[in-house]
């Protein structure tokens, strides 16, 4: 059984670079703040993978919202 549904890996992606482009970051300047690599934000926002949950968090909280909303909706910035 898959972690997520498609419906959630689609809105965690879009959710990611929602949250990345309203803080007007590069790939690069996100993926620093997580100590992670371009290619791996690119590949979350390409619904290749997900971050794991502490990581979640740490984003759900820079869009100002519950990692559960990060994970069910699409947010708003």
């Amino acid at each position: 059984m898959a972690l997520y549904s498609e419906t959630e890996k689609r809105n965690i992606a879009e959710n990611i670079k929602l949250t990345r482009l309203s803080l007007g970051e590069s790939l690069e300047q996100f993926a620093k703040r997580f100590g992670a690599s371009k290619a791996v934000i690119c590949n979350w926002e390409h619904m290749r993978n997900a971050p794991k949950l502490p990581t979640m968090l740490k984003i759900a909280d820079l869009a100002g919202v519950s990692v559960i909303h990060f994970i069910n909706k699409k947010i708003e910035v």
